[in-house]
């Protein structure tokens, strides 16, 4: 059995870092849900925006992403997966029934923090100011049933702080995982 982590959280909370920290240090894969939205943005054409890859989920359905995951970890090969960034509570469900025994790990930060993240971080699509950021904050909770998905976490990361304070709560949950 495949032993798979899931990593979900707010844009701007640190779900990136937590995986790659994760991928590095104890030699996971990634399969990352957006890059796979990403890749059928370019294939049918769109700019790459935050609401072309929403809207892309909206035309598809709920459960097209989660399907794809599936099929992916299993051609994988790989035996340590980890699946990112969780939004909708089919992305958990499917691939959970289908390959079983996911662990999911919550990454929580203050609306604050996560606005100056993705400022620094500077996405062509990231909100250029606070008040931008609240609505595109309002419009992912319109989309996406944020409670339901987190409701399924094992594990929550508070990502306040500076990255050792990260690094070593990831650690701990890690100890328990391996």
């Amino acid at each position: 059995m495949n032993k798979i982590i899931a990593v979900t959280g707010l844009i701007g909370s640190g779900k990136d870092t937590v995986a790659e920290y994760i991928a590095e240090k104890y030699g996971y894969t990634i399969i990352d849900y957006a890059n796979i939205l990403r890749e059928m943005c370019k294939n049918e054409g769109l700019e790459l925006t935050r609401d072309n890859l929403q809207n892309l989920r909206l035309k598809y359905g709920n459960t097209f992403l989660a399907e794809e995951v599936v099929d992916r970890v299993k051609k994988s090969g790989k035996d340590k997966i980890l699946i990112t960034p969780l939004r909708r509570s089919e992305d958990y469900e499917i691939p959970n029934k289908e390959l079983g025994g996911i662990v999911m790990i919550l990454v929580e930060s203050d609306d604050k923090i996560r606005f100056e993240r993705l400022s620094k971080r500077g996405r062509e699509n990231d909100p250029k100011d606070f008040e931008e950021f609240q609505r595109q904050a309002k419009r992912d909770d319109d989309i996406y049933d944020f409670d339901k998905t987190f409701s399924y976490a094992k594990y929550r990361i508070q990502n306040n702080g500076d990255i050792d304070q990260l690094k070593k709560q990831i650690d701990k949950i890690m100890e328990e995982l391996v």
